[in-house]
């Protein structure tokens, strides 16, 4: 057993002591003294090994020439910036914290990793463990979760994420910058955050489920979604400026309050969309939605919302929000079919014989609870009654 002395932090002459035991007591006492007393000594690596550090203290890692590092359970690292990368293997056990400046390569070895890049290009490796959580910087940094489940924080540079993972489901939140996300996982969510900046991107899809949440935003947002051969759910929100390409998988469009562009026009394998149908949001809310080239569904909302139908057959359920809310639907044909707010197909042709007019070369129909619904370019409805 050995008593150790610290001298204290910030010029304090007031030592720590502590007793340790073991035959390492003195060169943990010296590398614990070195790591946490206010000096610019704190521990350093710099040579071609695996590291052997104080656990929980702050190790500063510093190379010129490419290493590969072997890192411990518990430690903390931070990476100063030189001019060759530098790989960082991770511990088996996990709980490794690396705050990395430039050019790192991490490899996670385990469970529980913090790892923060701040500046430069940097490299995340994940493995088949996951809960990681990893923040990016400022620099182009590509983010591997591997087939564990982890949690990104993409940073204000130009972010590639790779989310594979195979139970549980990733989470990548964008912050700021743009990013480009490849959700290859069985049950991915990708958050687009306003907290802290504009955030935009683009989000590929796999043959899993793609969770696509907006955050509110006062300015638009442009986020481009290539769904793939799973499910896609966007929930949009005010600010959302989103384009739809799918080919292949469902894809449902929910609409959030406040202004929205929904733009479906490129897609071909057809979606459902669902307005906002808070009757007291009808007054505040413009909303433009563009419909694809496959068999489209559309549940109309309250507030102004104008649909271009599409090349695709439509089919629009045109729910009655009363008063304020107007419907504009464009690009109508003989291959759309319309239900105007669960009314009897009886009823709904007495509302066209009594309830219509034309001007400006545009159909109107008003709804008995005042709901207005628009038809541009046409003067006599040429779509099915259902």
């Amino acid at each position: 057993m050995a008593q150790i002395s610290i001298p204290g932090g910030q010029g304090s002459t007031q030592p720590v002591t502590f007793t340790i035991t073991g035959s390492a007591a003195v060169n943990y006492a010296t590398d614990f003294n070195e790591a946490v007393k206010n000096a610019s000594t704190i521990t350093r690596i710099s040579s071609d090994r695996d590291e052997s550090t104080v656990v929980g203290a702050l190790n500063l890692i510093e190379s010129s020439s490419t290493t590969l590092y072997g890192l411990s359970t518990g430690h903390q690292y931070t990476y100063a910036a030189v001019t060759s990368p530098t790989k960082l293997t991770g511990s088996s056990a996990g709980g490794d914290t690396v705050l990395a400046g430039g050019g790192v390569t991490y490899d996670a070895g385990g469970a529980g990793n913090r790892v923060v890049f701040t500046s430069g290009n940097n490299v995340f490796n994940g493995d088949s463990v996951g809960g990681d959580v990893i923040t990016g910087g400022a620099g182009n940094d590509s983010i591997n979760t591997g087939t564990g489940s982890n949690t990104i924080f993409a940073g204000s540079g130009n972010s590639h994420i790779t989310m594979s993972d195979t139970s549980g489901g990733d989470l990548a939140v964008l912050i700021a910058g743009n990013s480009t996300v490849s959700a290859q996982g069985i049950n991915d969510v990708v958050y687009a955050s306003t907290a802290e900046g504009s955030s935009t991107g683009t989000i590929f899809g796999g043959s899993g489920l793609l969770n696509f949440v907006a955050g509110a935003s006062s300015t638009a947002l442009p986020v481009t979604i290539v769904g793939g051969s799973g499910t896609t759910d966007i929930f949009a929100n005010s600010g959302s400026d989103i384009t739809l390409e799918n080919s292949a998988g469902k894809a449902f469009i929910i609409a959030g309050e406040g202004n929205e562009t929904l733009n479906g026009a490129a897609a071909t394998a057809g979606f459902a969309f669902f307005g906002d149908t808070v009757a007291a949001d009808a007054s505040s809310i413009t909303q433009t939605i563009l419909g694809g080239q496959g068999p489209d569904f559309f549940s109309t909302g309250g507030g102004n919302e104008t649909i271009t139908a599409g090349s695709g057959e439509a089919l629009f359920h045109v729910n009655d929000l009363g008063a304020g809310t107007t419907i504009t639907i464009a690009d109508l044909s003989s291959k759309d079919y319309f239900s105007f707010g669960g009314l009897p197909v009886a009823t709904e042709e007495a509302l066209f014989a009594h309830d219509s007019s034309v001007s400006d070369g545009n159909l109107k129909l008003t709804l008995p609870d005042g709901t207005k619904v628009e038809f541009l370019n046409v003067t006599s409805f040429t779509g099915h009654l259902i």
